[in-house]
């Protein structure tokens, strides 16, 4: 696919933004991110001229061009109206499916979750870019909580930052651990030798603990759990599992076994305080079909 260009007049209203949080703002399927990877490759042009600094501001009335240059085209993603678990004036709750990242990837390859939820505040009318306050690795699907205004968004960050949001997990892991349950606290760094990837090291790593409890086992090996992070260090579930030799299933850059339709881990249920009236809230995301058809033994666990 050929360069990808994006054209818009600077409104008044937003005269003095920043060129990355504006293009942002105009075009959804743009993050602000990927705005700012975009103007520093040299992609966006103010009235024919190129700018490569993000904190630019805007000028009232001038041209704005933006050239993304994809190797294949968007692929987007709609927010369905089944997979909204709860909204109000101040929260969105989806149900992430497996294989949608959270964010507009950096080559701008793939739809995502929040733009998918920017596009339906858009429909309804709303004006605030909806706030992403935490993250699921791409392949983990379930409960995803966006913030609708900057009050709400603050308030759940001060949460997420003072330990006050609870979050459960499944997790379908081969073999299933030694013990029924557990606590699995081991330090976590990033792996030097290869991108994305941790590994557990006392030396270099930050504090992490894992919490789990058996659910039920299956004929094959397999074993569901369900996992309470005590931290939250990137990929620290998937880590500490595979660590106590119970790799979760699919996830092969750990060591899991890999599945064409399942990869096995699933954030279950998130709960809070609401951050207007502080009362408890709390949001479910059902199992996702592809397990309970992979894995029929799943349906007779209790409460699933």
């Amino acid at each position: 696919m050929g360069v990808r260009t994006f054209t818009a007049v600077i409104a008044s209203e937003h005269s003095g933004m920043r060129l990355d949080r504006l293009i942002a703002d105009l075009w959804p399927e743009l993050s602000r991110k990927l705005a700012q990877r975009i103007i520093v490759a040299g992609g966006c042009y103010l009235d024919g001229r190129r700018r490569q600094v993000a904190a630019t501001p805007a000028p009232a009335g001038g041209r704005l061009k933006v050239c993304v240059d994809p190797d294949q085209p968007f692929r987007t993603f709609r927010l369905e109206p089944s997979a909204i678990l709860f909204e109000d004036d101040d929260l969105l709750v989806v149900d992430k499916p497996s294989g949608t990242p959270v964010a507009l990837s950096a080559t701008g390859q793939e739809g995502s979750v929040q733009r998918g939820a920017a596009e339906h505040l858009a429909r309804a009318g709303a004006a605030h870019r909806p706030a992403v306050l935490h993250r699921l690795d791409q392949p983990t699907s379930g409960v995803l909580l966006f913030a609708k205004n900057e009050p709400a968004e603050k308030a759940v960050y001060e949460l997420f930052r003072r330990g006050g949001v609870r979050k459960t997990y499944l997790a379908l892991v081969q073999p299933a651990p030694a013990r029924s349950e557990g606590r699995i606290e081991a330090a976590i760094a990033r792996r030097v030798d290869r991108r994305n990837q941790y590994k557990v090291s006392r030396e270099r790593g930050k504090a992490s603990l894992t919490e789990y409890r058996r659910l039920g086992r299956g004929p094959d090996g397999t074993a569901l759990l369900a996992v309470t992070p005590r931290t939250g260090r990137s990929h620290q579930i998937r880590v500490h599992l595979a660590w106590i030799g119970a790799p979760i299933v699919g996830d092969t850059l750990y060591g899991g076994a890999a599945h064409p339709l399942v990869f096995g881990l699933h954030a279950r249920r998130l709960e809070l305080p609401h951050p207007r009236t502080h009362r408890p809230a709390g949001f479910t995301a059902a199992v996702p079909a592809g397990w309970l058809a992979a894995f029929p033994w799943l349906a007779g666990i209790p409460d699933l």
